[in-house]
Order: C-alpha cells, then structure tokens, then sequence
C-alpha cells in the first residue's frame, strides 16, 4: 500500500533540508534535534511515531482483510497528522530560510491565516505552514500538505463518528467535506485512500530525512551559530555520537566550555 508518490516527498523534503544548512546550519541543526534541552533517552513521541509508523505500515502491507487493512490505514494516518513536529520541523525550516531562529513552537508564531471556508478539508496550522512554504520557495511542500490532510476524516475517526460502508466512509456528525463543491458526509473511497497513503509517505519520508540527516554527521565539528541572548554569531561545536548528531556545546571543548551539551530527542 505505502508506494512512492509523484511528487517524491522524500525529494521534497531533502531539498528543504539542504537549503536550511546552507542558510544557517546551527539552526538547522537545533530543528533537526527539537532541542528542548538536556534530555534523557524515552522522552521523544516523534520516535516512538517513526517506530509505530514503520511497523504498522508492514502490517497494513502483510496479507489482511481488505477491511481490517482499511481500518488500520484510518488509525496509521490520523495517528501521523497529529505528530507536532510533522509540521513544526517543516515550519522551521523554512522559517530558517527567512533568516528567523528555531523555535519550540513555531506555527503559533506564523501570521493568522484566513477563516476557512466550510467544507474545507485543511487546518489553519495547514494553511499557515502552506503560505510559508510558499512565501520561501517551496510551493511543492505546500501543494503537499494541502493534498493529503482531511481534518473531517481525522477528527470523525477519534471521535468514533464514522463508519464504512461499501465504498465509503460516512461520516454521522461534525463538519461536512467539500467535494468538487459539494458538502458530503459520505467520502467515496476512491477519494480517500490515495489521501491516507500519501499522509502516511509523508510521515515517514519526514522521519526517514530528519534521521538521515542527524546520521550525516559523524563527528564533532565548528560552525557559527547565534547561540547568544543578542544575537550575535560566535563558535558553536556541534557533537555527534555513534548514531549521528546529539548536541553542541558553546563555546567549543578546549576553549573554557563546560560539560554541559543540549541535546534534542532522536
């Protein structure tokens, strides 16, 4: 079920990460770890999302009833579209090509988007990270997001709400899906299962590419970050371990630095 899609989100993704290491690596380098400060290991959800995407994107795969494989697939792409960092990580690196910092939370920080029509399927935090996306280059990244994301779907289907028919799923309360124009409480599946596909490769090519590129770094090395309360750029030592990047420490070892490294949650 979980086949490449035209455009690659993987491709998608890589160029977006590239460009945010080349603007500035330090930041990149602190969304690429969610740095939150020092942490221990078994506190990072977007771990464990990456590990329960992976086994149960083989399972949907495996040999199953049809309907049994549809519902597994609802709970895989719902479970996906609520991760945080499936659109914080994106929001900051684009917000890094603007020239901005990272930050925690950064979709709170975008500007207000536009009341959304009824019917529509997106989310504002959808149509925030769509018009960065957008402003910064990146207009794949944005047609992506748009394509896969069914916020009816998702919230009728933890809200219990739902129920399969034939070739459908029904929807019995909540908001109503703009179909070519039409409101439906009734989503065809020939409409819906290319979504849950692709809301899924977008998670996982969105964890694939973060640890790819955590793995990229084998060893310490020196860049300039703005690690300071002004601002201004000063060495920065970025630390990586048998599994890739885990830190940084400023200033770097050797040069009065303490021991103390942050790290993100990988």
């Amino acid at each position: 079920m979980i086949e490449p899609q035209t455009p690659d989100p993987i491709q998608i993704f890589q160029r977006l990460f590239a460009e945010a290491r080349a603007k500035d690596e330090f930041e990149y380098c602190c969304a690429l770890l969610r740095i939150r400060g020092i942490e221990g290991p078994g506190w990072d959800p977007t771990g464990e999302s990456f590990a329960l995407t992976q086994q149960l994107a083989a399972l949907v795969q495996a040999p199953l009833d049809r309907r049994l494989a549809l519902r597994l697939s609802l709970f895989l792409y719902c479970h996906v579209t609520e991760m945080s960092d499936l659109y914080a990580v994106p929001a900051n690196m684009c917000r890094i090509l603007q020239g901005e910092r990272y930050n925690l939370d950064p979709i709170p920080r975008l500007p207000p988007s536009p009341k959304l029509s009824p019917g529509d399927p997106r989310s504002e935090q959808i149509v925030k990270l769509a018009t960065l996306a957008r402003a910064v280059g990146h207009p794949d990244l944005a047609d992506l997001y748009e394509t896969f994301f069914i916020r009816q779907v998702r919230n009728a289907f933890y809200h219990s709400d739902y129920a399969l028919g034939t070739d459908s799923l029904n929807m019995r309360r909540g908001e109503f899906v703009n179909l070519d124009g039409i409101g439906s409480y009734s989503i065809p599946l020939s409409y819906l299962l290319p979504k849950l596909e692709l809301g899924i490769n977008v998670g996982l090519a969105l964890l694939g590419t973060m640890l790819d590129a955590g793995r990229s770094y084998t060893s310490n090395r020196i860049v300039k970050g703005r690690f300071t309360s002004n601002g201004s750029y000063e060495d920065v030592e970025l630390t990586a371990g048998p599994s890739g990047l885990t830190g940084f420490r400023s200033p770097p070892e050797g040069q009065g630095a303490t021991n103390a490294t942050l790290r993100g949650s990988r």
